[in-house]
């Protein structure tokens, strides 16, 4: 008898030790993780499954045959090779008008999954002969069901177009239901890809059933740009940057308004340094074509505008000076105007001037003229082994009619940059002019001397330096805790937001990104993490690589705007780790959040850094 005991003992414990290496397979973890966050998604929850070593039990009473089809089907997807032993039933109803039609087809690659429930043999069966038609399709599983229920919905001609979609993409999914056909596809960004949505949403755009989603995470574009000569004949457009196709549709109106003889997609992607970027560009166009003929160069938040002649009646300087009115804050505008004589020329002082502005961030713009390519070299490496190559933009046309002494009094008024918290310098022929602010009376006196000195007591110089004692050099850096709480109330007052299912940041959330910015400036040495939450709506695993890409893509925003981001790191945590109820909209809106988190590296944080490649972008 105790033998007999003995080996029971040891065959429950061997098929233990067996059992436990199951559960333990990192695979059936991953197909039970997916089922079971299938199921806790709104409307399932009317279903149970039950995991043994070799099958999956399902039971539950279903609301309708519709969600007791979809769901099992889903489920069946998901198993892989375990067995579905599906024990689910539906609710007793004798109202078939409760039933609907719904279809969902499913592209991965060249395998078309369709599941849904149709009213009538025929209809499946033409599904079934429509899917075999297919190009580039290897595999099609037909899960269709058919039930006996009314359906008015016109079929032939919403299949079709269905069909055309789920043709067109690679990944992605198309539903079909009584009330719209909704298309998501998912579509990586590159340049051969651009073409694919502009025909998607023009397709779109052309019959309102579709509901059309495009969850592709978009480039960082640095700089943004647009590059528009306008002749006589008609206008050049050579590159411009968009931050998704509705922009880039009203660039291209604006450059219509007049005859465009040469034109090419602009580049669509994230990193638009103002959220009034396009209307400015739009203001630009608008103010040279009705001058007359010559260029707009548009880099960030810089415009520099070339006219080589104007229209009759013109009175040129009244309009760029209205432009300059136009522009908000951020903005700046360099006019260049070399074969305008006569009335015009009452605008000479911006043709001949030259131009750096230094801001408290220590980021320095050169604009204006210069005499030569020498000269231009030159200043360009004297503000570049001042400042640094990294903070130093530079929009710069030549003249060769300038006096040839302007350089050194140029160099010197940019020297001067170095020692004021912020200003600007402004030389041309006839008049020099430095203003800004510095943190030292002493430092004021003493600067004041050295540009008279160096310049000329003689010249026609205007000095504006004050002395701002708010200014503090030394000023306490904030403690890495204070930099994480400082963002993260920011975040609490207004969250990123995205463009549905993208990792686009939406227009209205660019503030919030630049403040940020701001706070990051003294936390650079601060390792924090850019933490990706989503809602449970849509499927795990595209939850979590969607949240990973928003975290990138609000790294990306920083960086554009001229921060150093190698202490940041993105991470995606997709659905699971939710603050609030996903059962309500508004518990859905607080999951899908933006988070930092202050790491606290075993080794030094410097030496970790020193081995990051980030680097600053224009902003």
């Amino acid at each position: 008898m105790k033998i007999k005991l003995l080996i029971a003992l040891i065959t429950i414990i061997i098929v233990g030790f067996f059992l436990s290496l199951f559960t333990s397979d990192p695979l059936i973890k991953k197909i039970q993780n997916e089922i079971n966050s299938e199921i806790s998604k709104v409307g399932n929850n009317w279903i149970k499954a039950s995991f043994d070593e070799l099958s999956i039990s399902l039971s539950g009473t279903a609301p309708n045959q519709i969600d007791q089809l979809a769901l099992v089907k889903k489920i069946e997807i998901l198993a892989g090779h375990l067995e579905i032993i599906n024990k689910t039933s539906v609710a007793l109803t004798n109202d078939k008008n409760k039933l609907s039609l719904r279809l969902e087809l499913i592209r991965d690659g060249s395998q078309v999954t369709v599941i849904g429930l149709v009213p009538s043999l025929k209809l499946k069966e033409k599904i079934s002969n429509e899917l075999n038609k297919l190009q580039n399709t290897t595999n099609i599983n037909n899960f269709v069901e058919v039930f006996d229920f009314p359906s008015t919905l016109n079929f032939d001609s919403i299949f079709t177009k269905a069909l055309w979609f789920v043709d067109k993409i690679t990944l992605g999914k198309v539903e079909i239901t009584e009330k719209e056909t909704r298309v998501l596809a998912l579509i990586p960004t590159n340049n051969s890809t651009l073409n694919l949505k502009r025909i998607l949403t023009n397709r779109a755009l052309d019959d309102q059933s579709i509901n059309l989603e495009i969850l592709s995470p978009n480039p960082i574009i640095s700089p943004f740009a647009l590059n528009y000569n306008l002749s006589n004949s008609g206008g050049n457009l050579e590159s411009c940057s968009a931050e998704n196709l509705g922009e880039e549709k009203k660039l291209l109106a604006a450059l219509q308004s007049q005859p465009l003889l040469k034109t090419f997609p602009c580049s669509v992607g994230g990193g638009s340094p103002s959220p009034n970027w396009t209307q400015v560009v739009i203001s630009g166009i608008k103010s040279l074509q009705l001058i007359g003929s010559g260029s707009l160069r548009v880099s960030d938040l810089d415009l520099s505008l070339t006219i080589t002649s104007s229209q009759p009646g013109i009175n040129v300087k009244r309009e760029i000076d209205n432009l300059r009115a136009e522009l908000p804050d951020e903005f700046t505008l360099n006019v260049v105007m070399p074969n305008l004589t006569g009335e015009d020329m009452r605008a000479s002082e911006w043709q001949d001037s030259f131009i750096a502005v230094k801001n408290k961030n220590g980021l320095i713009t050169l604009r204006g003229t210069l005499k030569n390519d020498l000269t231009k070299i030159i200043i360009l490496a004297h503000a570049k082994a001042t400042f640094g190559p990294s903070f130093v933009n530079a929009y710069l046309e030549l003249n060769p009619d300038l006096p040839i002494d302007l350089a050194s009094k140029i160099i010197t008024g940019i020297t001067a940059l170095k020692t004021l918290y912020e200003g600007e310098i402004s030389v041309g022929p006839s008049k020099i002019s430095i203003n800004g602010k510095i943190s030292s009376a002493t430092h004021r006196v003493d600067l004041i001397s050295s540009i008279k000195e160096q310049i000329g007591f003689s010249e026609n110089l205007e000095i504006n330096i004050i002395y701002d004692a708010t200014i503090n050099p030394t000023q306490i850096q904030p403690t890495p805790e204070q930099c994480v709480n400082k963002i993260n109330t920011i975040l609490k007052e207004a969250q990123i937001k995205f463009e549905p299912a993208s990792a686009e940041i939406i227009g209205s959330s660019r503030q919030t990104v630049k403040k940020i910015a701001d706070i990051m400036k003294d936390c650079e040495q601060v390792v924090m993490e850019i933490s990706g939450h989503t809602d449970s709506q849509g499927r795990e695993q595209m939850n979590l690589g969607l949240s990973q890409l928003r975290a990138e893509a609000v790294k990306s925003s920083i960086l554009s705007r001229r921060v150093l981001v190698r202490n940041l790191i993105p991470k995606g945590y997709g659905e699971n780790q939710p603050i609030a109820d996903n059962k309500s909209e508004v518990g859905r809106e607080m999951n899908r959040r933006i988070e930092f988190k202050l790491l606290k590296p075993k080794t030094d944080p410097r030496s970790q850094l020193s081995n990051n490649k980030d680097v600053i972008l224009k902003e």
